[in-house]
C-alpha cells in the first residue's frame, strides 16, 4: 500500500518538485520516502537513508556520491574501507550523477 502527495512548491514549470510518500508491506513494516528539488534559493546536500532490522546506510553529498554511514548487522566488513572505496569527490555540477553498488 502507498499513500503519496505530489505538488509544485516553487518550480514555474508544469512539474511537480516535492513529493512525500508511505509505504505499507506485506509484513507491517511501514516506510517513508520524501524527495524535492525546490530547495532553493541553493542547492542542499542530499541524503538517502534506508534503517532496517539487519542494518542501516545512509548516502549523503550535494550528488548523493558519499556514504555517510553504514552497517550491517552480522556481515563482517570493513566499514571505513568500504566508505573510502565508494565515495568520491565530486564537481559542484546539478546534472552529475554517479552509480555503484555494495553487495
Amino acid at each position: 500500500q502507498v499513500i503519496s502527495i505530489i505538488s509544485n512548491i516553487s518550480n514555474k514549470l508544469e512539474a511537480e518538485d516535492t513529493m512525500t510518500a508511505i509505504f505499507k508491506f506485506k509484513n507491517n513494516s511501514t516506510g517513508t520516502l520524501e524527495a524535492t528539488t525546490a530547495a532553493r534559493p541553493k542547492d542542499i546536500e542530499a541524503s538517502f537513508s534506508i534503517i532496517a532490522e539487519k542494518g542501516y546506510f545512509e548516502i549523503g553529498g550535494i550528488a548523493l556520491n558519499k556514504i555517510k554511514y553504514i552497517h550491517l548487522n552480522g556481515d563482517r566488513i570493513n566499514e571505513k574501507q568500504v566508505i573510502k572505496k565508494y565515495s568520491e569527490e565530486v564537481p559542484y555540477l546539478t546534472s552529475y550523477s554517479t552509480c555503484y553498488h555494495y553487495k
